[in-house]
């Protein structure tokens, strides 16, 4: 139950902060077979809803913009994000916790342990030089160090 007084987004607010109902992050409310209620009104302002309308949820669509704050949502969900305000307006935005892929510096170059006397003839190719048997280096996984954004 709802105060006629609330206003149509504390709703859209709480449905996305339910448990049961947190999936949902891109919608619409809609009453009366499709009527679709505006977000920036009080509940008292929309004209033919009354205590007996039945509010549905339609979802919407997303747009890149809904996509990536949804994509967001559900790394804050499982704990997976962290400070990335990228990911909102589009700086090396992507769905990896890595911020960017780069090609292999001098220090990464031939196999993971070091030793690059194994090149194979086509240089070019990603995985010339790499050894199989080469115990593994935390360094390939790390992703590079970047400039910190400026404070505004």
């Amino acid at each position: 139950m709802v105060s006629t007084q609330e206003q149509v987004q504390d709703i859209r607010q709480s449905i996305i902060d339910l448990p049961s109902t947190f999936q949902y992050s891109c919608f619409h409310l809609e009453y009366d077979g499709g009527k679709i209620i505006n977000d920036f009104v009080e509940l008292s302002e929309v004209k033919g809803l009354t205590s007996e309308s039945e509010v549905r949820l339609v979802e919407d669509p997303y747009t890149e913009k809904e996509s990536r704050i949804h994509f967001v949502r559900v790394r804050e969900l499982i704990g997976a994000a962290g400070d990335r305000t990228d990911l909102l307006y589009g700086i090396e935005a992507g769905l990896s916790l890595h911020d960017s892929l780069a090609e292999p510096t001098a220090a990464h170059s031939g196999s993971a342990n070091g030793n690059s006397s194994k090149v194979s003839t086509n240089a070019n190719h990603p995985m010339s030089g790499y050894d199989v048997e080469a115990p593994g280096s935390y360094k390939v996984l790390l992703p590079p160090r970047q400039e910190t954004a400026p404070k505004t």
